[in-house]
């Protein structure tokens, strides 16, 4: 089923309008925050109500506040028609259909042509160009990392019609820098829908991959070699169920909550009842954020004293 919000323009400020069931869902593509309310607030605000509302008014207008467990460094907005050639690019794997399972099977299959290049390469005596090296790393990172998040949009505009998408930069937990696409009405799509657009960033980096290990494979390319070494690390962190990656999200969505960790907060708080899975995983979480931090700074500290 197709999702349409409706689009509402008051001073500047873009809002797209769900409605499930009684609820109101505003999303403002402005600043990125969101409002759930029962209230009729397309009429409240074309009435112009909200300028004696203050916390209406900073909805509206004031920067969303970011918190150490994700500090937002930059965004911006794209329109989807602006997007649409790299829509296009990603839906190659949708005609193809090439499922999550199918492009890891290939993966794991690379695995062992893969190897056997790589034993028969000195990678001691042709470490690459530091100079080449490193930028090659970094720019190809970038543009992993951008068509991951347009996969995410691409499968989500499949389902929710928004003509805009916030893409940014990130620091999760201190210690974790990542690309960001915001899906604001996520949870509003049936459990299939979201396990479709989670797994969608992950995919698209498997059909990276393959290519890379291929070209390596005919070429013995040692700059290739990293590329795939770097992209299939990047696989591996963002199926991770911890530390809100891409496998946390679906790990949660699985249990069907929206987020594991603040259902672990509402059932220790008594809110909720407790369930073991949830305390095994969210304890589990926080742990490993905690180590994490831990490990980041102390690497941090022994480099520069």
């Amino acid at each position: 089923m197709l999702i349409t919000p409706k689009r509402l323009e008051i001073e500047g400020v873009t809002l797209e309008i769900l409605k499930e069931e009684d609820v109101n869902y505003v999303y403002n593509l402005n600043n990125g925050r969101m409002l759930k309310t029962k209230d009729d607030i397309e009429n409240y605000l074309s009435q112009h109500e909200w300028k004696n509302s203050e916390p209406m008014v900073n909805f509206l207008f004031q920067r969303k506040k970011g918190s150490w467990s994700n500090l937002t460094i930059m965004s911006t907005i794209f329109k989807a028609t602006n997007l649409k050639w790299a829509m296009n690019i990603v839906n190659l794997i949708n005609i193809l259909k090439l499922s999550f399972l199918k492009l890891l099977l290939v993966n794991i299959l690379l695995l062992v042509p893969f190897i056997f290049k790589l034993s028969s390469v000195d990678i001691g005596n042709s470490f690459p160009n530091l100079w080449v090296l490193i930028p090659t790393i970094v720019i190809s990172s970038i543009i992993i990392a951008f068509f991951h998040e347009i996969s995410h949009y691409q499968a989500y505009f499949s389902v929710v019609k928004t003509k805009r998408m916030r893409i940014g930069f990130s620091l999760l937990y201190l210690n974790i820098f990542t690309f960001f696409a915001e899906l604001p009405f996520l949870n509003l799509l049936s459990i299939e829908d979201k396990k479709r657009t989670i797994l969608a960033g992950v995919r698209i980096q498997l059909f990276i991959n393959s290519i890379l290990i291929l070209m390596y494979i005919f070429t013995g390319n040692i700059y290739l070699f990293f590329v795939i070494i770097i992209n299939s690390y990047t696989i591996f962190a963002n199926l991770s169920p911890f530390s809100r990656m891409d496998g946390y999200w679906y790990i949660s969505n699985i249990m069907g909550v929206n987020s594991y960790s603040e259902e672990l907060y509402l059932q220790l708080s008594g809110k909720k009842p407790k369930t073991p899975l949830v305390l095994a995983l969210g304890i589990t979480n926080i742990v490993v954020i905690i180590v994490g931090i831990i490990i980041t700074y102390m690497g941090i500290v022994k480099y520069f004293f």
